[in-house]
């Protein structure tokens, strides 16, 4: 039985090794060159985002006070000049599981009261439910001067977090006690992030560019340009001629966000704020009007005559 299927088997590993053979020789005839380009980019929006937080005894309660608090933040953001459209509310939701920062600070809070041995008599853990949700607005940014846009921007950043639109600065009614774990759990925050966290309610603000096609296009032909020319540069010093283009592909340095919105991203994940939001693929965004940036790099695969 086996001798039967011998003569075939051979066959097969011939042509599994005459392929194997060829892509190699393939490989070794071609010279890759890699290419990278950055274009600055000029901000044309000033987009805004904050987390609105409500909780109440009852879901309903809860729901209620959302929408109302909802309503207040739209007349407050028209009423700023935002631009009207661009004015979203994204539905209410829980917090996200596993990274409420305000309940685990509370935890983290209560356990360092125990061990210093001054737990206030009588805070017990009040039953509440909580819901959340986003506001995004949008303000243009029509500025040619640097130094007039970063007063606008300056004076409307100080309207909007006076305008307290999730209601941090609101007086709370809170026992004594409550008072005590609140101010417990700031220093706690203080001293673990530097007093620098991401907070919950506390509006974000980010710098857009529009990117067009044509943007992108220049962006890309200019890393291929750079690929091709790195791709001559080996040829020359190989000793060989360089051949027609065999592939081409974008690389991995490709990125519409810098690294401070990355980051900010990933503070907002962790500390609880939500970021259901995804970046459009026809933007650059950046946390500071000089970080906007389109960048493009391809990866050229050229072959040797």
């Amino acid at each position: 039985m086996l001798h039967r299927f011998a003569p075939s088997m051979i066959f097969a590993l011939s042509l599994l090794f005459s392929a194997a053979t060829y892509a190699q020789e393939t490989e070794q005839r071609a010279i890759v060159g890699s290419g990278s380009a950055t274009e600055k980019q000029k901000p044309t929006i000033l987009r805004m985002r904050v987390q609105l937080t409500e909780k109440a005894g009852t879901a309903e309660e809860a729901l209620q006070k959302l929408a109302d608090r909802q309503e207040a933040a739209r007349l407050q953001l028209e009423s700023l000049g935002a631009t009207a459209d661009s004015i979203k509310v994204t539905d209410a939701t829980f917090p996200a599981e596993g990274s409420d920062m305000q309940q685990q600070m509370q935890q983290m809070a209560m356990m360092q009261m125990r061990s210093v041995g001054r737990v206030p008599e009588g805070l017990k853990p009040v039953k509440s439910v909580t819901f959340v949700c986003n506001v995004t607005a949008e303000w243009s940014l029509e500025q040619e001067d640097n130094q007039e846009l970063l007063v606008f921007v300056s004076q409307l950043k100080d309207k909007v977090v006076e305008a307290d639109l999730a209601g941090l600065n609101e007086p709370k009614q809170m026992t004594p006690e409550e008072e005590e774990m609140q101010a417990e759990m700031q220093q706690m925050m203080g001293n673990i992030y530097g007093g620098e966290s991401e907070t919950p309610g506390k509006p974000t603000f980010l710098y857009v560019a529009q990117v067009s096609d044509e943007a992108r296009q220049q962006a890309m032909a200019k890393a291929f340009a750079k690929a091709k020319s790195q791709a001559e540069m080996l040829a020359t010093a190989a000793g060989v001629e360089l051949g027609p283009l065999q592939s081409l592909a974008s690389g991995p340095g490709d990125s519409s966000s810098g690294f401070e919105y990355q980051y900010m991203r990933y503070m907002q994940a962790y500390t609880g704020v939500s970021t259901s939001e995804q970046p459009n693929e026809n933007e650059v965004i950046a946390t500071t009007p000089d970080g906007l940036s389109l960048s493009a790099s391809v990866m050229a695969t050229f072959a040797i005559k």
